[in-house]
């Protein structure tokens, strides 16, 4: 019995490990609100150069973030997250333009759990997000890549569209072989780290020897 609660103990760090490093590489068809991937096993804490606010202030260090790998498929990408606390939410694209050459012009639209549209935008000033945003130096934004903040928003789950410029109506879809980065922080409890888990592990293990040696002796 000790050996397959430390063998799932192992599993559930690992999965742990791989969950909670900041990092998502999207590769599924989520096109639609039913299939739009749930990013909250995947946010996690720790410093990046790339996450901030709408001043360009470094904000990585306040709370959770993920940062998605997203690549065209001639679809509209649809992303998902629940907050567990009200505050702010921050979605970036970064990397969508120069010098990448298989970039585009993003479009940016956050919805709630009824499907219900919240924010949108097309272009952003290029300090936004603290870094990962090419400055073209001409127009009152200076960036094509998009970015939202709002604040004081209520816990629940919301939806993030990721589409190409740009229509408020209805988004256009990302044409294939486009790649992009989605950075998106919000108030998401992230996945425990897998030192977490092997302290629990150690800590039940030891208690099953204890309980299994009393019985023994008794």
């Amino acid at each position: 019995m000790i050996k397959t609660l430390v063998t799932s103990l192992l599993l559930a760090a690992s999965f742990s490990a791989s969950a909670a490093a900041n990092n998502y590489e999207d590769s599924t068809l989520n096109n639609t609100f039913d299939s739009a991937v749930n990013l909250n096993p995947f946010f996690g804490k720790g410093f990046s150069a790339d996450i901030g606010d709408s001043a360009g202030n470094n904000t990585s260090g306040s709370a959770p973030w993920v940062s998605v790998n997203g690549r065209g498929n001639g679809a509209i990408d649809y992303f998902k997250f629940t907050t567990n606390a009200a505050g702010r939410v921050i979605v970036d694209i970064d990397y969508a333009t120069y010098p990448n050459p298989n970039g585009f012009d993003s479009f940016l639209t956050l919805y709630n759990s009824s499907f219900v549209k919240l924010a949108s935008n097309d272009d952003h000033y290029a300090a936004a997000g603290a870094g990962g945003t090419y400055d073209y130096g001409y127009s009152n934004y200076h960036s094509l890549d998009s970015f939202l903040q709002l604040e004081d928003l209520a816990a629940g789950t919301y939806y993030v569209g990721v589409s190409q410029c740009c229509s408020n109506i209805t988004p256009i879809p990302i044409q294939n072989g486009i790649k992009y980065t989605m950075q998106l922080q919000a108030q998401v409890a992230p996945v425990p780290e897998p030192e977490t888990y092997a302290l629990m592990g150690m800590g039940l293990v030891g208690l099953l020897a204890a309980r299994r040696s009393k019985a023994q002796k008794a």
